[in-house]
C-alpha cells in the first residue's frame, strides 16, 4: 500500500500472513528416536518460539518497533533451529542419516489474481519458511519507516536507515530465492519483485536524505545531485515493476516521483549556473523541469511547491537574460550528476546475536552438524590406527614365518639347555615320571577297552531311551 503521510508519498510493503504450524511434535521425536534423549527440556523452548510465530507471523506484526523486534526475533530463532536440527528441504533427502524433519509450511501469496490463482502456497521445505520470514523483516523494516516523524532530524535519520535496511534485506531474500529455486514458489517472490522493493525501499531511503538537505539549506549542487539519484532509483524500481504482478499503484508512485525528483534536479542544477552566469544553460534546464513536472502524476505539496518556484525563477531568467545577456538556450538541457548516498550491497546483519535475538532459546543444543562431526572423526580414527597397525602385523607374521623356517624357538631352547633337551619337553618328562613313568602309561592303555565297553553301554541306554521316547510320542 502506498502511504501519504508527511505528504511523501511513501509505499510500505505489507507482511505476508504465515498458516500455523507445529514445531513441538516433530523436535521431540527427533530428539526422542535419534538422540535417545528425553525432549522435555527443549519443549518450553520450541513452544516460546512457536508462540511468537503466531504472533507475529500469522497475524500482520504492530507497525512499530516492538513489531519489527518480533519479527526479527523469530528470524534469529529460526535460523539458530536450522542451525541444531536437520530440516527436510526442496532437495530429494540423500539417504545419509539421521532422517531430516519433515514439517509442512503455509504461506500467503500477496501477489496472486486470477480465478484459479493460488492465494496460499503449501511447501515441505524449511528454506521456504526461513525466506518468507526474512520477507516480512523487510517488510516491517519498511513500515516502521514509513511511520518515522519526518519534521524532525531523528526522524528523517530513522527513516532512512530503516529503508536502507529494508532494502539490503528484500536484495538478501532474492539471492536466497535464487539460491535454493529454479522457479520462485510464488508471485511476491520472483526476481522482478525482489528487485523492485529493494530499489524502491534504496529510494525512499535516498529521498530521506534529500529532504534532510533541502532542510539543512544544503548547497544546491548537492542537492540536484542528490535528487538526480532519488530519481534513479526510482527509475530502476519502475522498470521492474513494469514486468511484474505488484500492485499499479507502487509504479504509479515511482513514474511519478522519478518525474519529480527529476524535476527538482534540474531546477536545484539551474540555480547552480544562475549563480555562474550561465543563463542559457539555466534556461534548458528550468524548461527541462517544466517538462518533467507536466508528466508527474503526484498530486502533493513538494510537486506545488516546486512548480511555482520553477515558473517563478524562469520568469525572471528569461527576463534577464533577453534585455542584458542574450545568451542562447540549447534545445536540451544537460545531464545531471548523481550521487547516492545509499546502497543495498551491505551483508545481513547476523540476526543470531543476542542483540537481536534476545537470549538463545536453543544454546544448549548441539547442533546436528556437531554429532555428524564426531561420528566422521570416530570413524576417521579407527581409520587412522588401522593405518598404523597394519603394517606392524604384517611385520609380525613375516617374523613368526622366519622363526618357525630356523626351527626357532625350540632349536635354541636345545642348544642353551644343559642336557640338550628344550625345557618345556624337560618339564613333561619330569611329571610324568613323577606320576608312576612308564608303568603309569601301561596301566592307561590296559584300562582303554574297559573304559570303550563302559562307554558303549551308556551309549546303547540312551539311544533306547529315546526310541522309547519316541514311540511314546507318536
Amino acid at each position: 500500500m502506498a502511504s501519504s503521510a508527511h505528504t511523501m508519498n511513501w509505499v510500505s510493503i505489507p507482511s505476508k500472513k504465515a498458516g500455523k504450524v507445529s514445531f513441538l511434535e516433530p523436535i521431540a521425536s527427533f530428539v526422542a528416536g535419534e538422540y535417545g534423549n528425553d525432549p522435555g527440556n527443549l519443549k518450553e523452548a520450541v513452544q516460546a518460539m512457536q508462540d511468537l510465530r503466531n504472533r507475529c507471523m500469522c497475524v500482520p506484526p504492530e507497525k512499530h518497533e516492538s513489531g519489527l523486534k518480533a519479527v526479527v526475533r523469530y528470524y534469529g530463532l529460526l535460523s539458530s533451529l536450522v542451525k541444531r536440527f536437520p530440516f527436510q528441504t526442496g532437495e530429494e533427502w540423500n539417504g545419509v542419516l539421521p532422517m531430516p524433519i519433515q514439517m509442512q509450511f503455509e504461506w500467503e501469496d500477496l501477489h496472486a489474481s486470477g480465478l484459479f490463482a493460488r492465494k496460499n502456497i503449501t511447501k515441505k521445505d524449511i528454506n521456504f519458511e526461513r525466506i518468507n520470514a526474512l520477507f516480512n523483516v523487510g517488510a516491517s523494516q519498511s513500515q516502521v519507516g514509513c511511520q518515522a516523524n519526518l519534521q524532525s532530524d531523528a526522524g528523517l535519520k530513522s527513516a532512512a536507515t530503516h529503508f536502507k535496511e529494508a532494502a539490503v534485506t528484500f536484495k538478501a531474500v532474492s539471492r536466497m530465492v535464487h539460491m535454493y529455486y529454479t522457479d520462485p514458489p510464488s508471485t511476491d517472490l520472483k526476481p522482478d519483485v525482489l528487485h523492485a522493493l529493494s530499489f524502491l525501499m534504496l529510494a525512499q531511503s535516498q529521498e530521506c536524505y534529500w529532504k534532510k538537505c533541502v532542510v539543512e539549506r544544503k548547497g544546491n549542487s548537492t542537492i540536484a545531485k542528490l535528487a538526480k539519484q532519488t530519481a534513479a532509483f526510482f527509475s530502476d524500481a519502475l522498470a521492474h515493476l513494469k514486468h511484474s504482478d505488484a500492485p499499479k499503484e507502487w509504479a504509479a508512485v515511482c513514474e511519478g516521483k522519478k518525474h519529480l525528483y527529476d524535476a527538482e534536479a534540474y531546477y536545484r542544477a539551474s540555480l547552480v549556473d544562475y549563480e555562474s552566469q550561465e543563463f542559457g544553460s539555466a534556461l534548458a534546464r528550468l524548461n527541462g523541469a517544466l517538462g518533467e513536472l507536466k508528466l508527474c502524476s503526484i498530486q502533493s505539496d513538494t510537486k506545488s511547491r516546486l512548480e511555482r518556484d520553477v515558473k517563478a525563477k524562469q520568469t525572471e531568467v528569461d527576463r534577464e537574460n533577453s534585455a542584458i545577456h542574450l545568451q542562447r538556450i540549447p534545445s536540451s538541457a544537460s545531464p545531471v550528476e548523481r550521487h547516492a548516498l545509499v546502497s543495498a550491497d551491505g551483508d545481513l546483519p547476523d540476526y543470531t546475536k543476542e542483540e537481536f535475538m534476545g537470549p538463545d532459546l536453543f544454546a544448549e543444543v548441539v547442533p546436528v552438524s556437531v554429532h555428524k562431526a564426531a561420528e566422521r572423526y570416530e570413524d576417521r580414527r579407527k581409520d587412522f590406527f588401522a593405518e598404523v597397525i597394519r603394517p606392524l602385523s604384517e611385520c609380525t607374521a613375516r617374523s613368526i614365518d622366519a622363526l618357525v623356517g630356523m626351527n626357532l624357538p625350540g632349536s635354541l631352547q636345545a642348544a642353551l639347555s644343559p642336557s640338550g633337551i628344550p625345557e618345556q619337553l624337560a618339564t613333561q618328562m619330569q611329571e610324568l615320571q613323577a606320576s608312576g613313568g612308564l608303568q603309569h602309561l601301561e596301566d592307561l592303555i590296559s584300562n582303554l577297552p574297559s573304559l570303550r565297553s563302559s562307554s558303549m553301554n551308556m551309549l546303547d541306554e540312551a539311544k533306547h531311551a529315546l526310541d522309547q521316547e519316541q514311540e511314546a510320542d507318536q
